[in-house]
């Protein structure tokens, strides 16, 4: 990339997402990610649903990320606790990482909540266990659920990158998630249709348990702990985080073919089977409303 000339402003776009230009076509996520991502699976590109439709394919899998030298962002973590793919096409980038532990969850949560001028002047890494990792062009991270990060950007760049919720990071997609919630995060900063696309995912999830009925014993801890997770949270119908107002909109985005009453039935009966082979799966059930 050239040189720059001198700049007075600078702006950092880290939003643009492209899935439905033309532009889409140039650019593939990692397979892995194709592989898992809840919304490969469950939604079709060629549904025509508006984008404000809970039934519409979530836009978040490929965003152009165009940085000039010297831009900064703040500590964060990526909407609904997804997983991301990051590439970095030109340039460089430098991530300051804080692993997701229950105690830096907290001092994130904290420092969110401080006055904007006090979480300005306050690096977050150090009050954490933080770690830095440098990016050159051409390489490819996979950031894992969770984890809290601020980016800086040394010299112009140009990266690709995308979202994705998946089977093997349910625990901390919904912690994020019940962490927004408290935050009151904007509707806008959030991942679309978030229980939609959780509900689509439990109820494939719960059909693939079917597989081990006759030999429960070769059910895989992934699965089991993914469902039990999966039950945990969307079974609930009342949170004291959580307004009645957003839980009438989690509802009203369940897809038509979504057999609620049916899924939490079947997945109550799966994990007491389970568990009489496993020390696995029933102590995390909860029981209310069987």
């Amino acid at each position: 990339m050239d040189s720059p000339q001198p700049r007075d402003t600078t702006i950092n776009i880290i939003s643009l997402e492209f899935s439905k230009s033309a532009m889409s076509k140039l650019v593939e996520p990692p397979l892995v990610v194709r592989t898992l991502s809840w919304v490969d699976q469950y939604f079709q590109d060629d549904e025509e649903e508006p984008p404000e439709s809970p039934y519409a394919k979530p836009e978040v899998q490929k965003y152009c990320l165009m940085s000039p030298e010297n831009s900064f962002t703040d500590f964060h973590i990526d909407f609904g606790g997804t997983s991301v793919w990051y590439h970095i096409f030109k340039g460089r980038k430098i991530f300051y990482l804080i692993p997701p532990t229950d105690e830096n969850l907290m001092k994130y949560e904290m420092w969110m909540r401080s006055p904007p001028a006090e979480q300005s002047s306050t690096f977050l890494g150090d009050k954490c266990d933080c770690y830095r990792l440098e990016l050159k062009e051409g390489n490819t991270i996979l950031m894992p659920s969770g984890w809290i990060h601020a980016v800086l950007t040394p010299q112009d760049s140009l990266v690709f990158g995308g979202n994705f919720l998946h089977d093997l990071a349910v625990e901390y997609q919904f912690k994020i998630n019940q962490m927004e919630d408290r935050l009151e995060t904007p509707e806008r900063y959030r991942f679309p249709h978030f229980y939609t696309v959780c509900w689509e995912a439990f109820q494939d999830l719960v059909s693939r348990l079917e597989d081990f009925r006759d030999h429960p014993k070769d059910a895989p801890k992934w699965l089991l702990k993914a469902v039990s997770t999966l039950y945990n949270t969307l079974q609930e119908n009342s949170s004291d985080s959580v307004s009645q107002e957003e839980l009438k909109r989690r509802k009203d985005e369940l897809t038509p073919h979504a057999d609620v009453s049916g899924t939490l039935k079947k997945t109550r009966e799966f994990m007491k089977l389970f568990a009489t082979h496993m020390n696995f799966g029933a102590e995390t059930i909860k029981t209310e409303n069987a």
